[in-house]
Protein backbone atom coordinates (compact mmCIF):
# COMPACT_ATOMS: atom_id res chain seq x y z
CA UNK A 1 0.00 0.00 0.00
CA UNK A 2 1.43 3.26 -1.03
CA UNK A 3 1.16 6.40 1.42
CA UNK A 4 0.54 9.89 0.20
CA UNK A 5 3.75 12.06 0.31
CA UNK A 6 3.42 15.17 3.13
CA UNK A 7 4.56 18.17 0.12
CA UNK A 8 4.85 20.60 2.55
CA UNK A 9 7.10 19.00 4.79
CA UNK A 10 9.20 18.12 1.66
CA UNK A 11 9.49 21.30 0.68
CA UNK A 12 10.46 23.14 3.76
CA UNK A 13 13.17 20.64 3.98
CA UNK A 14 14.12 21.27 0.49
CA UNK A 15 13.74 25.59 1.48
CA UNK A 16 15.89 24.48 4.77
CA UNK A 17 18.62 22.98 2.88
CA UNK A 18 18.56 25.97 0.01
CA UNK A 19 19.09 28.46 2.80
CA UNK A 20 22.05 26.72 4.30
CA UNK A 21 23.99 25.65 0.97
CA UNK A 22 23.45 29.62 0.45
CA UNK A 23 24.46 30.55 3.49
CA UNK A 24 27.15 28.01 3.79
CA UNK A 25 28.49 29.46 0.40
CA UNK A 26 28.49 33.10 1.57
CA UNK A 27 30.40 32.23 4.89
CA UNK A 28 32.68 30.16 2.46
CA UNK A 29 33.26 33.75 -0.03
CA UNK A 30 33.72 35.99 2.88
CA UNK A 31 36.44 33.59 4.82
CA UNK A 32 38.12 33.29 1.58
CA UNK A 33 37.93 36.77 1.45
CA UNK A 34 39.68 37.69 4.84
CA UNK A 35 42.14 34.84 3.93
CA UNK A 36 43.53 35.99 0.91
CA UNK A 37 44.17 39.99 2.17
CA UNK A 38 46.37 38.38 4.78
CA UNK A 39 49.87 40.42 3.53
CA UNK A 40 52.98 39.21 4.32
CA UNK A 41 56.81 40.64 3.97
CA UNK A 42 58.87 38.00 2.18
CA UNK A 43 62.21 39.74 1.73
CA UNK A 44 64.11 43.23 1.91
CA UNK A 45 67.16 44.21 0.71
CA UNK A 46 69.31 47.12 0.11
CA UNK A 47 69.42 47.71 -3.48
CA UNK A 48 72.50 49.67 -4.68
CA UNK A 49 74.32 50.60 -7.50
CA UNK A 50 77.98 50.12 -6.33
CA UNK A 51 80.91 49.70 -9.00
CA UNK A 52 80.39 48.16 -12.03
CA UNK A 53 76.56 47.15 -11.38
CA UNK A 54 73.64 46.69 -9.11
CA UNK A 55 73.85 44.93 -6.04
CA UNK A 56 71.43 44.03 -3.82
CA UNK A 57 72.25 43.30 -0.07
CA UNK A 58 69.43 40.94 1.48
CA UNK A 59 68.14 42.32 4.91
CA UNK A 60 67.49 40.46 7.95
CA UNK A 61 63.92 40.57 9.22
CA UNK A 62 64.03 38.55 12.22
CA UNK A 63 66.49 41.38 13.67
CA UNK A 64 64.81 44.05 15.48
CA UNK A 65 66.86 47.08 15.77
CA UNK A 66 69.28 46.65 18.58
CA UNK A 67 69.96 42.81 17.49
CA UNK A 68 72.90 41.53 15.11
CA UNK A 69 71.35 43.82 12.06
CA UNK A 70 72.34 43.50 8.38
CA UNK A 71 75.25 46.10 7.98
CA UNK A 72 75.25 48.21 4.75
CA UNK A 73 78.68 48.32 4.21
CA UNK A 74 78.46 50.87 0.88
CA UNK A 75 78.82 55.18 1.18
CA UNK A 76 75.22 56.69 0.95
CA UNK A 77 76.08 58.66 -2.56
CA UNK A 78 72.62 59.84 -3.83
CA UNK A 79 70.70 57.25 -0.96
CA UNK A 80 69.67 54.05 -0.86
CA UNK A 81 66.77 51.82 -1.55
CA UNK A 82 65.44 49.41 0.62
CA UNK A 83 63.47 47.06 -1.14
CA UNK A 84 60.16 45.63 0.59
CA UNK A 85 58.68 42.47 -0.88
CA UNK A 86 55.47 41.01 -0.10
CA UNK A 87 53.23 38.14 -1.14
CA UNK A 88 50.12 40.45 -3.09
CA UNK A 89 49.83 43.55 -4.30
CA UNK A 90 49.94 45.96 -2.03
CA UNK A 91 48.93 49.75 -0.96
CA UNK A 92 50.81 51.57 1.54
CA UNK A 93 51.37 54.90 3.72
CA UNK A 94 54.25 57.26 4.01
CA UNK A 95 57.61 55.58 5.04
CA UNK A 96 59.88 57.05 7.44
CA UNK A 97 62.87 56.21 9.63
CA UNK A 98 64.13 56.43 13.09
CA UNK A 99 67.47 55.45 14.79
CA UNK A 100 68.24 53.30 17.72
CA UNK A 101 66.25 56.08 20.09
CA UNK A 102 63.27 56.38 18.06
CA UNK A 103 64.75 59.87 16.70
CA UNK A 104 64.03 60.81 12.90
CA UNK A 105 67.02 60.30 10.80
CA UNK A 106 67.44 60.75 7.21
CA UNK A 107 64.39 61.60 4.73
CA UNK A 108 62.77 58.18 3.68
CA UNK A 109 60.72 58.43 0.39
CA UNK A 110 58.73 55.40 -1.43
CA UNK A 111 57.51 54.63 -4.61
CA UNK A 112 56.16 51.16 -5.85
CA UNK A 113 58.02 49.05 -7.95
CA UNK A 114 55.20 46.72 -9.19
CA UNK A 115 52.33 45.59 -7.68
CA UNK A 116 53.98 43.38 -4.70
CA UNK A 117 57.52 45.09 -4.17
CA UNK A 118 57.66 49.13 -2.82
CA UNK A 119 61.21 50.67 -2.74
CA UNK A 120 62.00 53.26 0.26
CA UNK A 121 64.80 55.55 -1.03
CA UNK A 122 66.73 56.87 2.30
CA UNK A 123 69.13 59.94 2.06
CA UNK A 124 70.69 61.70 5.15
CA UNK A 125 71.48 59.11 6.29
CA UNK A 126 74.72 59.36 8.94
CA UNK A 127 77.28 57.03 8.67
CA UNK A 128 78.12 54.26 11.23
CA UNK A 129 73.73 54.54 12.33
CA UNK A 130 71.67 51.51 13.64
CA UNK A 131 67.89 52.55 11.53
CA UNK A 132 64.48 51.21 10.84
CA UNK A 133 62.63 52.03 8.11
CA UNK A 134 59.10 51.70 8.30
CA UNK A 135 56.54 51.18 5.75
CA UNK A 136 53.23 51.85 7.63
CA UNK A 137 49.26 50.86 6.56
CA UNK A 138 51.07 48.35 4.26
CA UNK A 139 47.62 46.83 3.14
CA UNK A 140 46.15 47.62 7.14
CA UNK A 141 49.14 46.56 8.68
CA UNK A 142 52.49 48.42 9.19
CA UNK A 143 55.96 46.70 8.42
CA UNK A 144 59.64 47.63 9.33
CA UNK A 145 63.08 46.82 8.48
CA UNK A 146 66.01 47.80 10.23
CA UNK A 147 69.81 47.43 9.20
CA UNK A 148 72.93 49.24 10.49
CA UNK A 149 75.21 51.95 8.30
CA UNK A 150 78.68 51.29 8.53
CA UNK A 151 80.92 52.49 5.40
CA UNK A 152 83.77 49.89 5.10
CA UNK A 153 82.56 47.36 7.30
CA UNK A 154 82.88 44.30 4.50
CA UNK A 155 82.75 41.44 6.59
CA UNK A 156 79.77 42.70 8.70
CA UNK A 157 81.68 42.73 11.88
CA UNK A 158 80.11 46.35 13.32
CA UNK A 159 83.10 47.39 13.22
CA UNK A 160 86.20 49.13 10.81
CA UNK A 161 90.03 48.85 11.60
Amino acid sequence: MHTPLDLSRARSRRAAVRRLSIWGTLLTLIFTGVVAEATTLMAAQSHKVHGTGTFDLPIDLTQGIGGAVTVESRAIGAGHQIVFQFDVPVTFGLPSAVDDSAAPVGVASAVAGNNNSVVVTLTGVPDNQRVRVMLPNVNGVDFSVSLGFLVGDVNSSRGIT
